[in-house]
């Protein structure tokens, strides 16, 4: 670190991308000196170094001239994690009237090894044979941590994803980043460009499409083949099953060919239960059950776990019997039992002042929202205000009257106590709303 070129090192003054970039090419072994990263034209040499190890890899709307946030600060340090170090063959300096040369190779080539911990990040080989594999930055300075890009490996939603670990202990499992994703009803025809847009494919082999994985809700996996994607591709029609809402996730390998689509569909559904931890074991106890309807109308009831259901923590902490929450339930099917993932929807309080269903849409507040795709509310405009609930994309999941949504006064009737399912004694209220609905509830 040579500071800002004026003798200062400004410790406490914000890095743009451009200079945090320059530190970490020197860290990769990056001779500031042959690659002119100093001088009148550093700026430039260091942008053009920068892309082209990487550094800026997830990180589309960078401008590295701009000061850094701490988030991508991060990343271009964990890009530099994955990236490869080099290191150029032996050198002299020499003084020659004043000036210095320097005598060797001036160009960076990659660092190999034949040790077994080159494969920890990737695997690649070094093009001069041998069993000789490039290292990285994190296989040279961390050599407890591993990288693992199989295919077999994939998250919760079935995305592909990587696994990283440290000292054989799992640190997180990460989903891989979709080529081209739809939330909203698309066509055939689209797809087709829209995959060649992103530059990838759907790959042929002997003059047929290669299978592509589909998962939907992480659920099992069914595989598309060649006469199914030829006709998806070749439709004017919009596919079946797309829609507000519903996430449709591409995902490709790395020659660019698509091999799998991940479905993420959201419904909103209402807490029934809450079942509360007891101080009496050790085992994690809570549940929530929730009731959604599918988009035929048919209700469904899901028994969400921490174990099972991401963000079951954030949503167990702030929610009561009878709030509405988003879910995703496990494989989407009459066999759901679970939820892959849960959520708080968002709220907007206002007047529906126009419904538009050939378009899917509406209109509150002076402000137009789509109707979720999973959506089976029947909408109509009124002057009342309703609490619409908005699902991750803000597409409308249902709209309520907020006088059904108010909080009723409750006599109590009863305190008892019975059996739970699992054989345990169980407090237990039975009381009465004002509107003469008759409730029991755990307490």
């Amino acid at each position: 670190i040579a500071g800002d070129g004026n003798g200062r090192f400004n410790p406490a003054a914000s890095v743009t991308g451009l200079q945090f970039g320059k530190m970490l090419l020197v860290a990769l072994g990056y001779d500031a000196e042959i690659e002119k990263l100093v001088g009148n034209s550093w700026a430039i040499n260091t942008a053009k170094l920068a892309l082209n190890t990487d550094l800026d890899e997830d990180m589309e709307d960078i401008s590295l001239s701009k000061e850094l946030t701490r988030e991508e600060a991060a990343q271009m340090a964990f890009n530099t994690m994955k990236a490869n170090i080099v290191e150029y063959d032996s050198q002299t300096d020499i003084n020659v009237n004043g000036a210095q040369v320097v005598i060797g190779n001036k160009k960076a080539y990659n660092v190999t090894t034949s040790r077994d911990w080159g494969k920890n990040i990737y695997d690649d080989e070094a093009k001069d044979g041998g069993n000789r594999y490039i290292v990285q930055f994190a296989e040279q300075y961390c050599r407890d941590l591993e990288l693992n890009e199989t295919a077999t490996t994939a998250d919760s939603f079935g995305r592909p994803a990587h696994k990283w670990s440290y000292d054989n202990d799992k640190v997180g499992t990460y989903a891989d980043k979709a080529v081209l994703t739809y939330t909203t009803e698309f066509k055939g025809t689209e797809l087709a460009d829209d995959i060649d847009d992103a530059g990838c494919e759907f790959a042929k082999k002997d003059g047929k499409y290669n299978d592509v994985t589909i998962v939907r809700n992480g659920g099992e996996a069914n595989t598309m083949k060649d006469a199914e994607i030829s006709a998806l591709l070749d439709s004017s029609k919009a596919i079946s099953g797309t829609g507000n809402g519903v996430a449709i996730e591409f995902y490709a390998n790395d020659k660019d060919e698509v091999t799998t689509v991940v479905v993420v569909a959201t419904y909103l559904g209402e807490v029934k239960s809450i079942k509360k931890d007891k101080d009496s074991t050790k085992a994690d106890e809570r549940e929530l059950r929730v009731e959604y309807k599918d988009t035929g109308a048919a209700t469904h009831s899901l028994t969400l776990t921490d174990d099972d259901t991401k963000g079951f923590n954030d949503v167990y902490d702030n929610v009561k019997v009878g709030d509405k929450v988003l879910v995703t339930p496990k494989g989407d099917n009459s066999k759901s039992d679970t939820a892959v993932s849960v959520a708080i929807p968002e709220t907007v309080e206002a007047a529906i002042t126009k419904v538009n269903n050939k378009d899917k849409e509406l209109t509150a507040g002076g402000e137009v929202y789509g109707i979720a795709k999973t959506s089976t509310t029947t909408y109509a405009a009124d002057t009342d205000d309703v609490t619409l609930y908005l699902d991750q994309y803000g597409y409308v999941m249902d709209a309520t009257d907020q006088s059904d949504s108010k909080d009723k006064a409750v006599a109590v009737l009863k305190v008892y106590q019975t059996l739970n399912k699992d054989g345990e004694l169980t407090d237990m209220i039975r009381g009465v709303t004002s509107d003469g609905e008759t409730v029991n509830w755990e307490y």
